[in-house]
């Protein structure tokens, strides 16, 4: 499979024009730029509105004085370095600094703005021990950042240590690395091995896709889901509404069918959060109710 090449700057994304590049340098200077090379080749750059490229490509709209780092305010929730007790069932590990792909309209822009490993930097033995001290938990959600996204052998780690606590019935790898990035998924047999082998009949591997639009299913990205599917993972999909990309009836319902076609099945949509530089991808909730 050819290899995947990561662009980190905007201006080495040969699509765009010489003044595109330097005006779109700016938002970048504040608020990061990535994309793989597979992902950038599925725009249909003739198109300035093409729904992938606001997935990914900066706007200057994202510089409008507009919401907060922490919308969540997952700070409150926050237990200890990178872990979260987000619900009285539910702990978070933040694991990884590092994704696919920069969703422009990502809730945790603040991992991207200030120093992440203030909050990424996670103690496994010390996560684990916490996990264990409270018997409510039963769903583990390993995320970031991109869960995989992680070496096979971190992951390997953390998978294991929380396959130890019997409590725990759902492990659950938050990752858009299926739409941006199947090919790590579909190269590391030893990924898919983990999987298979963590299942059991007390105990899910779950895995939280995130296609925003159909055009992002592609044939490899379907393998991918697949490959998982076949290792034995649950794959669910959750996607906020965003404007430009899927606020409207029609494209939500082919995702929904294409999702269910493949095999992740649609878990959520949820509303694009006040966080800054998410402005221009926000779609008043109230529309976003009549959609559903």
């Amino acid at each position: 499979m050819a290899k995947v090449k990561f662009v980190r700057d905007i201006r080495d994304v040969a699509q765009l024009t010489e003044e595109e590049r330097a005006r779109l340098s700016t938002v970048q200077n504040k608020y990061s730029f990535l994309a793989t090379d597979y992902y950038l080749n599925l725009i249909n750059w003739d198109d300035p509105s093409d729904p992938l490229r606001r997935i990914v490509v900066p706007v200057e709209d994202e510089m409008v004085t507009w919401g907060r780092k922490d919308p969540s305010n997952e700070a409150s929730n926050t237990v200890l370095p990178g872990v979260q007790h987000k619900y009285a069932d539910t702990v978070v590990f933040l694991a990884s600094e590092n994704c696919g792909g920069q969703c422009r309209f990502c809730f945790r822009k603040r991992l991207f703005v200030d120093n992440a490993k203030r909050e990424t930097a996670l103690d496994l033995p010390q996560a684990l021990d916490y996990v264990r001290a409270h018997p409510e938990v039963s769903s583990v959600l390993v995320t970031g950042g991109d869960a995989l996204m992680l070496s096979t052998k971190l992951l390997t780690e953390i998978i294991e240590g929380l396959s130890e606590v019997e409590h725990v019935r759902a492990i659950r790898l938050g990752s858009k690395l299926p739409a941006y990035f199947p090919q790590r998924i579909l190269d590391d047999a030893n990924l898919l091995r983990l999987i298979e082998r963590s299942n059991t009949k007390s105990q899910r591997i779950y895995v939280m896709s995130q296609f925003n639009h159909p055009r992002e299913l592609t044939d490899i990205a379907r393998a991918s889901v697949d490959a998982l599917l076949r290792s034995g993972a649950v794959v669910c999909n959750q996607t906020p509404i965003i404007q430009g990309v899927n606020d409207d009836v029609d494209t939500l319902e082919e995702l929904i069918i294409e999702l269910m076609a493949c095999g992740a099945v649609p878990y959520y949509f949820f509303q694009c959060r006040p966080t800054i530089g998410n402005f221009p991808y926000l779609v008043p909730i109230t529309r976003c109710y009549f959609l559903i």
